[in-house]
């Protein structure tokens, strides 16, 4: 699991370029943990703070021809920072 956010808890501004490295550290930790377990499945779960929303696309290009060769799943859930800002993508992605 990782957590991806552009502040930290103390309100300091993340680079932008630390995201791509936490996910593709996250990528090598399921591939470790798969491999070590024996397991057949292993998924990447990033819970995506950041205040602008990227697509999964967006977000994993960078590693989803490893994570596909792992067998390694990818999975983002954004976390909207009110309720809000949940509404508004819901009425523009049409899900209302």
């Amino acid at each position: 699991m990782k957590a991806l956010c552009d502040m930290t808890s103390t309100g300091n501004t993340v680079p932008m370029a630390t995201i791509p490295t936490a996910i593709s550290d996250g990528l090598d930790q399921a591939i470790a943990y798969k491999s070590r377990l024996n397991a057949v499945n292993a998924a990447l779960c990033c819970f995506d703070m950041q205040k602008d929303e990227e697509d999964e696309k967006t977000l994993f290009g960078h590693i989803d021809v490893d994570a596909g060769n792992a067998n390694i799943h990818l999975w983002r859930w954004y976390l909207y920072r009110n309720t809000k800002a949940s509404r508004r993508q819901n009425i523009k992605s049409g899900s209302v």
